[in-house]
């Protein structure tokens, strides 16, 4: 399993956007599926109730109740044999936090193979 990720920034969100790579994942598009727009995963069930937890907590950690709520959600790769993971929050490590915990659960839910994620670096431009 490896991951590469980009770094997006916009006034209302820093985001992650990493993408984690299975071995032999032609068969993840039948584990991982979302809902109709892709911004839930409805199988495996328990994905989407561990991401909604986690932004939860997520919520609880910011210091700042001004900005928009985190937001996470997963999709299969349309072009990659990869996990999409899309990650928001109002700091850079929050959404690196929230993105790495999101390919954490990927890993273990959905039969992640070879070495974990490894926590993401915040960039300092």
């Amino acid at each position: 399993m490896t991951e590469t990720s980009f770094v997006f920034c916009s006034t209302d969100y820093l985001s992650r956007a990493p993408h984690t790579t299975f071995n032999h994942c032609n068969i993840i598009g039948s584990i991982i599926t979302t809902n109709e727009n892709e911004t839930a995963a409805v199988a495996p069930a328990a994905l989407q109730i561990a991401l909604q937890a986690a932004m939860d907590d997520m919520i609880s950690q910011e210091s700042s109740g001004n900005g928009p709520k985190p937001r996470c959600f997963v999709r299969p790769s349309g072009t990659e044999d990869a996990v999409r993971v899309y990650a928001e929050a109002n700091t850079q490590k929050g959404a690196d936090t929230l993105a790495y915990e999101a390919m954490m659960l990927i890993y273990k839910l959905c039969g992640g193979v070879g070495a974990p994620p490894q926590p993401l670096i915040t960039n300092r431009l």
